[in-house]
């Protein structure tokens, strides 16, 4: 049973919901009791184009553009301004309007506003942080890079001392210490919210290991699936593709590797041809292995040698 207008007004006047309506001439004719309250004011101050007044003047004009816009081309509208309170504060108010008919002819509009002063100052609280964050992080990435360049320059010292045994094991620091530089400063570039990519982490790894090793082929097949990988969790696997890739390339002129993707994000690398020798390299793995579980990952290491994996947990 349809409700009659003097039923529907005493709901309206119990919603928690600023209510408003407009004749065929644009005036308000009507406001339910929430907005009263919250204005402060009597029906008769507000209707026409009395409720007005309350608007903030920097937002009058705006506003009025939309609502007589929308009025003459009959089509809903959703605006934010500004309504002063009973006590004199301006809020921010989320109005959305509507035609409404009655007997198949338009009457007019209908209205709803909510007061969203509260979200607005949320999120003005959440850019303030993303912004602080965003200077901690550039301050972070910084001091990690100059800390790298550091023991670098430290380890480039230290080779041209050292006999031909050492200089081998200090050019394999190198290279490695060279990745974790680079992948750093590509997380940095990496670096939204929420989550990266799981193939766009994959082809920064080796974008950066291109850098370290020119000779380096790398061929990287399409994605299976459109995994993503936390933000917090994207260092540990760069770091971990990154050692993986110093690997099983053993720092050979001309290495060939390629990196698939399976369904459930798994991420395999394999040498063409296969390093016989890589579980030799067992505290290498370790490291790959430690970086892997920290970026939620197990990692496996092909026997004969030709590809280590990354199997999502």
């Amino acid at each position: 049973m349809p409700l009659s207008e003097s039923e529907f007004r005493v709901l309206a006047d119990q919603a928690p919901v600023m209510f408003w309506r407009s004749d065929l001439e644009m005036a308000c004719d009507w406001f339910n009791e929430p907005w009263l309250t919250f204005t402060g004011r009597t029906l008769e101050q507000e209707v026409g184009v009395g409720w007005q007044d309350g608007v903030h003047a920097e937002d009058l004009e705006k506003c009025l553009e939309v609502y007589h816009s929308s009025f003459r081309k009959r089509e809903p509208f959703t605006m934010e301004y500004r309504l002063r309170r009973a006590d004199g504060a301006y809020r921010f108010v989320l109005d959305n309007g509507r035609p409404y008919y009655r007997d198949g002819q338009f009457a007019g509009y209908f209205g709803s506003c909510v007061d969203v002063t509260s979200h607005r100052e949320t999120e003005q609280q959440l850019v303030e942080a993303l912004a602080e964050r965003d200077v901690l992080l550039r301050e972070l990435y910084h001091r990690v890079r100059n800390n790298l360049q550091s023991v670098l320059a430290l380890v480039r010292l230290s080779t041209r001392g050292a006999d031909p045994g050492g200089q081998a094991l200090l050019g394999v620091l190198d290279r490695r210490v060279s990745a974790m530089a680079l992948a750093q400063k590509s997380l940095q570039a990496l670096d939204p919210l929420g989550a990266i990519p799981i193939r766009q982490v994959v082809a920064s790894a080796v974008e950066d290991a291109n850098a370290v090793n020119p000779s380096l082929s790398v061929k990287v097949e399409a994605a299976a699936s459109e995994g993503v990988i936390p933000t917090d969790q994207a260092s540990s696997f760069m770091l971990g593709l990154a050692e993986a890739i110093a690997i099983l390339s053993n720092g050979r002129l001309g290495a060939k590797l390629v990196i698939g993707f399976a369904a459930d994000d798994t991420v395999t690398i394999e040498a063409l041809p296969p390093r016989a020798d890589l579980l030799d390299e067992k505290i290498a793995l370790l490291l790959v292995r430690q970086y892997a579980r920290s970026a939620g990952f197990d990692m496996e290491a092909e026997p004969q040698g030709n590809s280590i994996a990354f199997r999502k947990r």
